[in-house]
């Protein structure tokens, strides 16, 4: 009997990385914050695999965009001043890049806050509220004059959207409302609850004060209650 055999000699390899692909590859952030930017390897065996911590990222304008290689960050983009650029991620030990287009857009209103908050308000005075914006640059401005004040019960207070009044809260009956404040803008808004109390004399002055009276003239004296 006559037995015939034949071999071939197989080699495993690895699967090498082809291209890396970023998502997203064209964004816009608002200056002053920030968005991340995901690295994803394509093998050539068809597999995937999340590569954002093992590139290195780096930015062609550096002034304008800000991209993170920090552990736990990496790939985290952050607008610095309005402009465009582009993120590049890079395998080190193939040297295979992907870059991705960042647009960094002027700050937009983030949130509005009131003050005094939670205002208290004698009846039949009134107190002056501030409408505070903060952008997403970390700056603020004053949005007193630019917002729409309402408040949920205006037979207990209400507040004025007349120029040069803008905010000024009136207490009308003892009670408590909600004040509103909306960016009509970017439909932004924020609230608190105001209090109106009943008016209640805390102290009284004399005036003038020191009062200088010669003798045998009469002078007048004005007590004023606060």
């Amino acid at each position: 009997t006559t037995h015939l055999s034949a071999s071939v000699t197989v080699t495993a390899t690895s699967a090498e990385l082809r291209r890396i692909a970023l998502s997203p590859d064209d964004i816009r952030i608002p200056r002053g914050l920030g968005a991340d930017i995901l690295a994803t390897g394509e093998y050539s065996d068809g597999s995937t695999a999340d590569l954002t911590s093992r590139v290195t990222w780096s930015t062609t304008t550096p002034t304008v965009i800000a991209v993170s290689n920090a552990i736990g960050s990496a790939g985290r983009t952050t607008g610095l001043t309005v402009g465009s650029g582009n993120v590049t991620a890079t395998e080190p030990t193939t040297g295979i890049t992907a870059s991705g287009a960042v647009s960094v857009v002027p700050s937009t209103l983030a949130h509005i806050s009131i003050a005094p908050l939670n205002p208290r308000v004698a009846m039949g005075s009134s107190l002056p509220l501030v409408a505070m914006g903060t952008f997403t640059d970390g700056t603020t401005q004053d949005l007193t004059h630019e917002v729409t004040w309402i408040t949920s019960d205006a037979t207990v207070a209400s507040v004025s959207n007349v120029a040069g009044s803008n905010g000024s809260l009136s207490g009308l009956v003892v009670g408590s409302t909600t004040v509103v404040a909306t960016h009509p803008a970017t439909g932004i808004a924020t609230s608190t609850v105001a209090t109106v109390t009943i008016s209640e004399l805390v102290s009284v002055s004399v005036a003038p004060a020191p009062a200088l009276v010669s003798v045998g003239s009469i002078a007048q004296l004005l007590a004023i209650g606060t």
